[in-house]
Formats: C-alpha cells, structure tokens, sequence
C-alpha cells in the first residue's frame, strides 16, 4: 500500500440539504484504531432523512456509515483483537459497538456483539 496522504477528499453535509466538497486531515491513530482506505460506502435511507434535516444530527458530519475497502494503517492492539491487518479487505459494521475504542463507550444496559 502506498503512503497516506495527510488529507482526504470528502464531501461534509454542513446545514440541511447542503454537501460541501472539502479536504479533511487524515487523523494519528492509536493501538486501538485503524485507518481505511475507502472503496465504497453505502448511503441508506437514514442518510436521506439526515440530509433533509429529518434527524437531529450535530453539523458537520461526513454522510454514509457503511463502509468497505483496504485497511491502510492498523494499531497493533486493534489488528490483534479483530485479526486483519494492513491491506485487508473489510467491511465495518458501524451499528454494532466494539466496546473497546474512546468512541464505542456504551451504556451498560446496551447490549452489541463482542469481537
């Protein structure tokens, strides 16, 4: 795989019905996270209704959450738990938690699949 760059082109929805074009810097990781590099992402209806300002949705946000391609950079924690590594080919199941990044802190009475 080749180097990252340090920013990636993407489109942010910045107000109801409004997408922007913008370059977004391409975030350090941890032992816990990976970097991916996109091949494709699903846009479902709960993006639609996101877009039309149907949900409640903190401005901006970068619209799709079903995405697959190739790992690019990978925590060692995190390619052990999940074992894939640089150049897999996955496909991220955001509804799910993982229960062990910053991000995936969830109540205790929510109950998500274990790795």
């Amino acid at each position: 795989m080749s180097a990252l760059p340090r920013t990636s082109f993407t489109m942010v929805q910045t107000a109801v019905r409004t997408l922007e074009p913008r370059d977004i810097a391409i975030p350090d990781i941890d032992d816990d996270s990976a970097i991916l590099r996109i091949e494709a992402c699903g846009i479902c209806g709960s993006d639609y209704e996101q877009f039309e300002g149907q949900l409640r949705t903190p401005m901006p946000v970068v619209p799709g959450h079903e995405p697959l391609g190739r790992i690019a950079k990978i925590g060692d924690r995190a390619a052990h738990r999940w074992k894939v590594d640089v150049g897999d080919r996955v496909a991220v199941e955001t509804m799910l938690s993982c229960r062990h990044c910053a991000y995936a802190a969830v109540p205790p009475s929510i109950t998500a699949a274990s790795p």
